[in-house]
Order: structure tokens, then C-alpha cells, then sequence
């Protein structure tokens, strides 16, 4: 996936190194190899605090993959609860779809 450090701390859910990094590097939406923003990875490893943080930072909450998945498309598939309704409380738009045509209803 070609990491960044972010991305990294997001996944582990490293809230020191996350609040570091963003601080003083402004890099909130930054992309890995596969076009995952650190909202996707710590949406798909259930890392609510993080994911209420980048929000609150203003992560781009509709940001689409190079797939078309958004970080809402990612909770759907890993049944993230918890984070889906954090999502949707932030107006992330369940009508985008990824390059196949699907939806969050479709997952």
C-alpha cells in the first residue's frame, strides 16, 4: 500500500502521531499507493477517535479512491459500525458511487 506515516498512525490509531503530523505537516487527505486517504484507513480498522479527529480537521469526508470508494464505502465493507454512523452524522453522501456503480446500499 505504500504507507505514509499517517496513514500508519490512523491504522494503529496512534492519536500523538496523528496530531503531529497533521499540525506540522498539514498532510489531512494525503493519498497512499492505492489512492486511501488516513479517513479510509482508519475507517476501515474502526479507529472512531481518529476518524471523529480528521473530521474535525477537515478530512474530506466524500474523498473517492481511485476506485470510487469513499471512506463510508470502506466502513460498509468491514461492517465498522460504529464509524459508518460517525459518517453519516457528517453528512458523508451515501448516493456516491464507485466505479462499479455501488453504493453504500449495495455492500
Amino acid at each position: 500500500m505504500l504507507n505514509t506515516p499517517l496513514h500508519i498512525a490512523c491504522c494503529y490509531g496512534n492519536n500523538g502521531v496523528i496530531k503531529f503530523l497533521i499540525n506540522h505537516e498539514g498532510i489531512i487527505d494525503s493519498p497512499n499507493k492505492n489512492d486511501w486517504t488516513p479517513l479510509h484507513v482508519a475507517s476501515r480498522y474502526g479507529q472512531t477517535n481518529v476518524v471523529k479527529y480528521l473530521i474535525d480537521k477537515g478530512a474530506n469526508i466524500n474523498k473517492q479512491t481511485n476506485e470510487g470508494e469513499t471512506p463510508l464505502h470502506i466502513a460498509c465493507q468491514y461492517g465498522q459500525l460504529e464509524i459508518i454512523n460517525e459518517l453519516l452524522e457528517n453528512d458523508a453522501d451515501v448516493n456516491l458511487k464507485t466505479n462499479e456503480g455501488k453504493t453504500v446500499f449495495h455492500l
